[in-house]
């Protein structure tokens, strides 16, 4: 029998679903952060008032160990921390601990970057990746519950974990068949890769392009915003319900036009052998080195900014209603 008591390091996206769903399912949840809350620090902890405005009871990371030792493990703790701060926790709080661990990255990163050094094999480090953001796991939680959702993650543990895994990934709302065997590293490389190509390095620069062309062709704003923001979500709910071949079927034939158009200009600009690029980026490990140098962060800033004035636009749209 899995002893029911999960320690979840991190109340962001991930970490206050987490928390959440599985207080719903019937597990001891225990909180840790680094930060006090309002009462003993001059800058409130954003994450600490919010979980105890949940109903929880935030420990301290550097009461963790203590916690540990007053009970027999395995002891199973979430690390749902940004994966910058992952192995640091570990190595600050949790790598002197003689308790028999369990850590469980909800991202392949820090072990795909070399990052984590486990100390001994009293220390073991396990795969649960959802593959959704933290306020759509609780959503499709709260919706399926007590039933699964349809949600995937990516799964990996050593045999003799496998069914307490399974267990937390049930407590979560995952169905035994939406989990999915991958490496840690197969699970990072396949993150950065559609992040990188699609769901961000494409979707966000392509938003931002297409908005500003059509405002240099005199579009109005509200059509703007209903041509670019509102039917990507419709596109993308197509996809998922009819499967990408039967949805690119099903867009009119001017769409289906403009696609092999705009195929035939990016082949001719060499948009296979930048995204090819890309993706050795990732696979060498290269996308590390630039992650840590943080020579990424202006023009982070940057496009931030051009993409905050579009938004400020919209919401001007919705108080002139």
């Amino acid at each position: 029998m899995v002893k029911k008591t999960i320690h979840i390091v991190g109340f962001g996206s991930q970490g206050s679903a987490w928390a959440q769903c599985l207080r719903s399912s019937g597990w001891d949840v225990q909180v840790y952060l680094s930060n006090p809350g309002s009462t003993s620090s001059s800058t409130p902890s954003r994450s600490f008032d919010s979980a105890k405005k949940l109903g929880f009871e935030p420990h301290l990371l550097k009461d963790l160990p203590l916690h540990l030792s007053e009970s027999e493990g395995p002891h199973w703790i979430a690390m749902l921390c940004p994966d910058g701060v992952i192995a640091p926790v570990y190595r600050d709080y949790l790598r002197s601990s003689p308790s028999e661990i369990r850590l469980i990255l909800a991202h392949g990163y820090v072990v795909y970057a070399n990052e984590l050094n486990l100390a001994g094999a009293h220390h073991q480090v396990t795969l649960l990746a959802p593959k959704a953001i933290g306020p759509k796991l609780l959503e499709h939680f709260q919706i399926s519950s007590p039933s699964t959702h349809r949600l995937a993650a990516a799964f990996w543990s050593p045999p003799s974990d496998q069914k307490a895994l399974t267990e937390i990934a049930r407590g979560l709302g995952f169905a035994q068949n939406s989990l999915i065997n991958a490496t840690f590293e197969q699970e990072a490389i396949g993150d950065l890769i559609s992040e990188q190509g699609l769901l961000c390095g494409g979707v966000f620069n392509l938003l931002e392009l297409s908005m500003n062309a059509m405002e240099r062709a005199g579009i109005p704003e509200a059509l703007i915003r209903e041509e670019c923001i509102t039917e990507l979500e419709l596109i993308a709910g197509l996809i998922r319900e009819r499967g990408v071949s039967h949805s690119f079927q099903a867009i009119s034939q001017a769409a289906q036009c403009g696609t092999a158009s705009m195929a035939e200009k990016l082949e001719k600009a060499g948009i296979r052998e930048i995204f090819q690029t890309q993706t050795e980026f990732v696979q060498s490990r290269e996308f590390v080195e630039y992650f840590r140098s943080q020579k990424w962060q202006d023009r982070v800033r940057q496009f931030t900014k051009k993409l905050s004035l579009w938004e400020e636009r919209f919401k001007t749209l919705d108080v002139q209603k």
